[in-house]
């Protein structure tokens, strides 16, 4: 959640500096600043976490899951949140894996 505000911070920063190019714009988070360092890395992050989800759902589909079961154990797995859907749903455990697609979600 933080990776999404600090982006929305830096679009709108951004559009202010597009607005005002000579003006100094200091992105604060909880009163604190923010180094630019750490900002230009946060799309990198997020990319890696998009090409990683994309990635693992695609070598689970191939063990004959179904997209939806797939995409929300992959989902699960990376952001540790619950529930997730259909197969790997609320009521279930992580039982309807088999060892190598709970080896590829751990």
């Amino acid at each position: 959640m933080i990776r999404a505000v600090m982006r929305y911070k830096r679009v709108s920063r951004d559009l202010l500096r597009a607005i005002h190019p000579s003006g100094v714009q200091v992105q604060c988070f909880g009163g604190t600043p923010i180094p630019e360092h750490v900002l230009r890395s946060i799309p990198g992050l997020m990319f890696v976490h998009v090409v990683s989800i994309f990635t693992l759902t695609l070598v689970m589909i191939a063990t004959q899951l179904d997209a939806l079961t797939v995409f929300s154990a992959v989902s699960v797995c990376l952001n540790s949140t619950e529930p997730g859907l259909n197969l790997f749903g609320s009521s279930t455990t992580c039982a309807v894996l088999n060892d190598f697609q709970t080896r590829i979600c751990a």
